[in-house]
């Protein structure tokens, strides 16, 4: 059986492509910020408990307000790289094969040749003619009377 598949995609704009980069690359800047800032608080040393209390709260307070800049950032930029997604393109791909594989045997496509030839055998075969017309027959009158008898 044959499928259709169809596959929209958007092709950006050199602005386009910028943006999303910038994107990106925001991301990983603000994720590689928040683990070397946490990173960096754990090689503190400390030698009391108020000190490691300072240092809990201050680097709660740190990856809070960097959270709070990656969200800020990422609404905007976000918004930017969806208005810049360009114009929406579909393509259509055909899957799979129009005739089964043990009546037809395997046919390329395009190879419609063979397939005539195959048709004609068959009909050899069962020894029958065409006699139907392919087009609907007209009466006396002129109208088109789809196979009916006048």
């Amino acid at each position: 059986m044959t499928t259709i598949v169809k596959t929209e995609k958007y092709q950006r704009g050199t602005f386009g492509t910028l943006i999303k980069w910038a994107f990106i690359i925001f991301n990983v800047v603000m994720l590689v910020w928040i683990v070397g800032g946490l990173h960096s608080v754990s090689t503190i040393e400390v030698h009391s408990n108020a000190e490691r209390a300072g240092r809990a709260i201050g680097s709660a307070i740190g990856v809070a307000s960097l959270l709070t800049l990656w969200v800020f950032g990422d609404i905007i930029l976000g918004a930017l790289v969806f208005f810049t997604r360009g114009q929406k393109v579909v393509t259509e791909q055909i899957v799979g094969h129009a005739f089964s594989a043990g009546s037809a045997g395997t046919l390329g496509e395009g190879n419609f040749g063979k397939a005539d030839e195959l048709i004609a055998q068959y009909k050899n075969k069962l020894g029958e003619t065409p006699t139907r017309s392919e087009h609907p027959s007209r009466s006396s009158s002129g109208a088109v009377s789809f196979g009916k008898r006048s």
